[in-house]
C-alpha cells in the first residue's frame, strides 16, 4: 500500500510541470516530508516546504488549486475489490495524473485503506 502512496506523489510532481521526475528517492524520503500532517493546511505547508528544500517551488495559485475533499477514490467510482492490486494501482495512477488537485483526498483515502488493511 505504501507503494501506491509513493506512486501518487511521483505523479503529483509531474502533474505540476516539474521536470525532475525523481523528486523522492524512496518512501522514507517522501514520508519524512509530510509525516504527521494534522489537516489540509498542514499537508499543503509540509508539501510545499519539502519541495522548497529540493529546490522546487509552487506558485500560490498552484497550492491553492489543491482540493481538500476526501473520499475521492470512492466518489470517483473506483471498486478496489473488483480489480487486482496492479490494475488498481494503474487506475489510481491515471486518475491522480489527470486530477493532481485531488492529491490530498487521495492521500487521505489511501491512508484510510492502509489502516483498514484493504
Amino acid at each position: 500500500m505504501r507503494f501506491i502512496f509513493l506512486t501518487f506523489f511521483f505523479i503529483f510532481s509531474l502533474s505540476f510541470g516539474i521536470s525532475e521526475a525523481n523528486v523522492f528517492n524512496n518512501f522514507n524520503d517522501l514520508n519524512s516530508c509530510i509525516d504527521g500532517y494534522k489537516n489540509f493546511k498542514d499537508f499543503k505547508t509540509k508539501l510545499n516546504s519539502c519541495y522548497k528544500k529540493k529546490g522546487l517551488e509552487f506558485s500560490e495559485n498552484e497550492l491553492n488549486s489543491l482540493s481538500n475533499s476526501k473520499n475521492v477514490i470512492k466518489d470517483s467510482g473506483f471498486n478496489l475489490k473488483k480489480f487486482s492490486n496492479s490494475e488498481n494501482i494503474l487506475k489510481l495512477k491515471n486518475y491522480t495524473f489527470n486530477n493532481p488537485d485531488k492529491i490530498y483526498g487521495i492521500t487521505e483515502d489511501i491512508n484510510s485503506l492502509y489502516k483498514s488493511d484493504l
